[in-house]
């Protein structure tokens, strides 16, 4: 269908214009006609480096009429069109055909991150634990997916509500930016000299839209051990590494396994040195202690380590 841009695309324009003036016709073709691969009318509306006559508007409709011949030599005409819509390249068609695929866009296009090193989610490349990792934006596990991040903005507030109409809660709060909740229990034992890094843990959890949330540690049977609390509804351990040694990390990481029902573990590194040689090294030997059955390993869901106040890692595992 003819376009609406002020100044449309030449190499478009043939397509749209009267190509009969007897019959009357645009250009109509089969829908599974490779001349869709490589001229989908819309794959050059949204360029930013629009120039007079490269920001083709057309469009296109269905119908019922006899398709017509396919332009000569249509295969080698034509801008590039979209980042991340048809790209084509000779003979071969690369990026992404909404039609066929089911997706908008393709990961070429400038909504996506060029590399896992630029993505937000990154948070300083590879210090967030990622090592050579291949960019696959629309499988990745570190990026929340809009719906669930939805249902956890709302999940979180209901339990603000509710951790705010609770007395025995202290310092409830809600981020109405990350949509993260915190809350002390006042029968939460912090200590003394190392209390701290659940305050870091709490903060920095909070300001990255989880729930945590430190529960009571009074009033239990003799010799129970209790978690810290909960991070994300699952039940959670924090360890203190004031240097991060492979033998502190470990440590770290063995003392949340001590509380058996640790979910997920979480590793406070107060006076920085976090280093991904080291951490990818130490994780390695930790799980070379499920084999030695000594009762210092769990198989926790989630590792979690702040260094900063700041998530720098946050992971499935094993």
């Amino acid at each position: 269908m003819p376009s609406t841009a002020v100044h449309p695309g030449a190499d478009h324009q043939v397509f749209w214009l009267l190509l009969d003036a007897t019959k009357g016709s645009n250009t109509i073709l089969p829908i599974h006609h490779p001349f869709w691969d490589q001229h989908r009318p819309g794959d050059r509306w949204l360029r930013s480096d629009v120039t007079e006559g490269n920001n083709c508007h057309c469009s296109l409709e269905a119908t019922d009429e006899h398709p017509t011949a396919p332009p000569k030599g249509f295969e080698l005409r034509g801008n590039g069109p979209q980042p991340g819509l048809n790209e084509h390249h000779s003979d071969v068609t690369v990026g992404n055909n909404p039609a066929k695929t089911g997706r908008l866009f393709a990961q070429s296009h400038p909504y996506f991150p060029q590399s896992c090193a630029q993505c937000a989610f990154y948070q300083g490349g590879i210090a967030n634990g990622f090592k050579n990792l291949e960019k696959d934006c629309e499988h990745c596990r570190y990026i929340p997916i809009p719906n669930e991040t939805t249902v956890s903005r709302k999940r979180n507030r209901e339990i603000y509500q509710q951790k705010l109409q609770d007395p025995n809660y202290v310092e409830v709060e809600f981020d109405e930016v990350s949509g993260g909740v915190k809350a002390t229990h006042k029968g939460h034992n912090f200590d003394k000299d190392k209390g701290s890094y659940e305050k870091d843990i709490l903060d920095a959890g909070f300001k990255a839209g989880h729930s945590v949330i430190l529960e009571n540690e009074q009033g239990g049977t003799i010799n129970q051990r209790f978690t810290e609390g909960t991070w994300d509804g699952r039940k959670a351990e924090v360890a203190g590494c004031e240097t991060a040694t492979s033998n502190n990390i470990l440590h770290g990481l063995s003392h949340c396994a001590s509380k058996r029902e640790t979910k997920v573990a979480i590793l406070d590194f107060p006076l920085g040195g976090f280093d991904q040689n080291v951490w990818e090294r130490t994780l390695n030997r930790y799980r070379g202690l499920k084999k030695q059955n000594t009762g210092q390993y769990v198989e926790f869901e989630r590792i979690v380590c702040v260094q900063n106040k700041q998530i720098i890692i946050d992971i499935p595992f094993p």
